[in-house]
């Protein structure tokens, strides 16, 4: 009894645990001596879950301990109780998939997000779905309303993809649900140029962007005119750099900084259903110092979250300020 409450309270949260043996490991948040020992059980990559937390003495010591031991590290970016981002879930499936191998996956109490990544893990390399979902239950420490948890609706909506397409379970199919089809709901914008914007610019200089998005969520997206809420089309900007930055989305996190919003349209009470289409504009204006900037053109639920922070991640627009 005493065991069985240390588990599911998390009071051992760093025991490693075979998932997939001699592939996939999972853990709560390693010490060093568990990293040692995921060193002598041939584990060469360390998966933190818990996302880069720089400065922060947990995250230095592991990255360092690793260092010393040899053993590669990767950083995904998940919460708790909220759906995996498209983004985590596709590099989780390249970790799997690459042959870097045996894995450790951990996060901090080792009973939720290491759960969910356990039972992608298990689903990717073709186990079936009910042993994959398995890790993610009381007995491992993951306590939650089925029907309402975001970890658990991932594997749901799995299972109504390849239901809706008559298909059977195999990785084949989960690797194409994972890198086409996944994405969390609401979140789901095809974003797509109207008209060529330019690649270099001077200062100051007034820059039309145009775009039309497609709700492809499955539910309506709500516009407001209240500047605090609601959906609407938005463009953010990176830079100066001396060379231009990479078309990545991760460089637009928070935890970053420096991205900077350059506009916003769609400030009006509307909706766009599932399908819909609308034409948006906004006029950017080119930055005073020269040097290689990015735009990211995205969609935001203002005051929650930019759709490429859990969704497809947008347009990315290159272009340089250059004076005459």
């Amino acid at each position: 009894m005493i065991a069985t409450f240390m588990i599911v309270r998390g009071i051992l949260p760093s025991r490693i645990r075979a998932v997939v043996p001699g592939k996939v490991y999972r853990s709560g948040q390693p010490s060093a001596r568990d990293l040692e020992r995921a060193k002598h059980m041939s584990i060469r990559t360390v998966v933190n879950l818990r996302g880069n937390n720089e400065g922060r003495k947990w995250y230095d010591d592991e990255i360092a301990t690793c260092q010393r031991l040899g053993l590669a590290h990767a950083d995904l970016r998940l919460e708790t109780f909220s759906w995996p981002p498209r983004r985590e879930a596709v590099a989780l499936l390249d970790l799997l998939e690459s042959g870097s191998g045996p894995l450790l996956l951990h996060c901090s109490g080792g009973s939720d997000r290491s759960g969910w990544a356990a039972g992608v893990a298990r689903a990717a390399f073709g186990e079936p779905l009910d042993r994959a979902e398995a890790e993610l239950s009381k007995l491992k420490g993951h306590i939650c309303d089925r029907a309402t948890c975001p970890l658990h609706r991932f594997f749901t909506a799995y299972r109504e993809r390849i239901a809706g397409r008559s298909k059977a379970h195999d990785a084949a199919e989960f690797a194409s649900f994972v890198r086409k089809d996944y994405c969390p709901p609401g979140y789901d914008a095809e974003v797509t140029l109207t008209a060529p914007f330019p690649r270099t610019a001077p200062p100051g200089s007034r820059l039309p962007l145009r775009a039309r998005v497609t709700n492809h969520s499955g539910t309506a997206w709500v516009f407001r005119s209240d500047l605090a809420r609601g959906i609407r089309f938005a463009v953010r900007r990176i830079g100066p750099s001396s060379t231009p930055p990479p078309l990545d989305a991760e460089l637009f996190r928070p935890s970053r900084g420096g991205s900077v919003d350059v506009g916003r349209a769609g400030i009006a009470d509307f909706r766009m259903d599932p399908d819909d289409s609308g034409d948006f504009e906004v006029t950017v204006e080119a930055p005073a110092a020269p040097g290689h900037y990015l735009l990211q053109i995205d969609m935001v639920d203002e005051g929650v979250s930019w759709f490429s922070d859990l969704g497809r991640e947008g347009v990315f627009l290159p272009f340089e300020v250059r004076c005459k």
